[in-house]
């Protein structure tokens, strides 16, 4: 597999619609905002995009799984709804106001759900073209190779 280097959660998702891409897999966080128009876009085409933390916690579940369980939750709340405690390390991009997160310093996980904020995705991102059953299996299975071989820090 070769990697295609791209910037933006939207960007990433039109390549895999243009057939440019076959997966998108990322560990790191990003806002609601940048992934609620590619989820729906891609998924209104017949693809998935979900929570990436939900294939690594248990790859073979997730291809037989609802795929609608499996997404990022974007109703309106003060709190994240998707949090799991432990889970994600806390950045400055996902630290709710008054959380003190030294750049370049230790990592720490969030334990509490005051600590992030509501509408940061803290569950990296899994996305693919299509929701073929084969096209799952064959994903889930390299996302289970590599988590083997170093977990996700979900930052």
């Amino acid at each position: 597999m070769d990697r295609v280097k791209s910037g933006g959660c939207g960007n990433k998702a039109l390549l895999l619609l243009e057939g440019k891409a076959s997966a998108y897999i990322q560990d790191r966080g990003l806002s609601r905002w940048d992934s609620c128009g590619p989820e729906a876009v891609l998924e209104a085409f017949g693809g998935v995009y979900t929570k990436l933390s939900v294939v690594t916690d248990d790859p073979d579940a997730f291809v037989t799984s609802d795929k609608a369980t499996c997404r990022y939750t974007y109703m309106e709340s003060k709190s994240n709804n998707d949090f799991d405690p432990g889970k994600a390390t806390l950045t400055a991009y996902n630290a709710a106001a008054g959380i003190q997160v030294e750049k370049g310093g230790s990592k720490v996980a969030a334990m509490e759900v005051e600590q992030v904020k509501p509408y940061a995705n803290l569950c990296g991102v899994f996305a693919v073209s299509s929701d073929r059953p084969e096209v799952l299996e064959k994903y889930a299975a390299l996302v289970k190779i590599a988590t083997a071989n170093a977990q996700p820090s979900f930052d």
